[in-house]
């Protein structure tokens, strides 16, 4: 299990987010799913720019300054999420997606 700092996922989120967008409960589910992951993964998934994203339609997430969240990958052309075609304003920030849990669901 990685050590997650609070403080620095609170920073992370500020830096993207007006604090009207996200709460204790989004910083507390950040911190657990950064936590649950292997530590060499621990630094890889935290908001980067856009313009460092995979451009090979690797499904990622996405994000807007306005606080917006999807999924989706460059279509070679644009950003998309293919069900609504590429989106007329692309995405500022974008990170991987996290790994599948492991074991049984119900055990979460």
């Amino acid at each position: 299990m990685t050590t997650v700092d609070r403080r620095a996922v609170q920073e992370m989120l500020e830096g993207i987010y007006t604090p009207e967008l996200y709460s204790e409960r989004a910083i507390d589910a950040a911190i657990k799913a950064l936590a649950n992951l292997p530590s060499s993964n621990a630094q890889a998934v935290a908001w980067q720019p856009i313009e460092t994203a995979p451009r090979d339609r690797t499904e990622v997430i996405v994000g807007w300054n306005d606080g917006g969240v999807d999924h989706g990958h460059w279509s070679g052309e644009g950003w998309t999420d293919d069900d609504r075609g590429d989106w007329p304003h692309g995405p500022e920030w974008w990170m991987p997606l996290p790994p599948l849990p492991t074991g049984d669901a119900k055990e979460a």
